[in-house]
């Protein structure tokens, strides 16, 4: 799986809503996507986490070649507060 923590620019929290429903609908949509959630923070309005649950690595990967992730990718850049201070985890499990 792989957990993300992106705090977004207030100036652009409409673009990003807009964002991120893409990248979640078309990441769904994926053979490989188990899961993939997307969370506002309780105390900080701006803060989001995702969570996405992947088949297996390959799926993940090929995810990453998808428009809507690369709708994302661009956003970040330039949505986010820092794209240093985005923290993505990427978790394994032993099934």
């Amino acid at each position: 799986g792989m957990a993300v923590e992106a705090e977004i620019l207030p100036e652009k929290m409409d673009d990003f809503l807009k964002c991120i429903k893409q990248n979640a609908e078309g990441s769904r949509a994926e053979a490989g996507c188990l899961q993939f959630d997307v969370i506002k923070s309780r105390d900080n309005p701006n803060l989001f986490f995702c969570y996405e649950l992947w088949k297996d690595f390959a799926a993940f990967s090929l995810h990453k070649e998808q428009p809507h992730f690369k709708l994302w990718d661009e956003f970040k850049k330039t949505g986010t507060k820092s794209d240093e201070e985005n923290r993505g985890v990427l978790c394994h499990s032993r099934r």
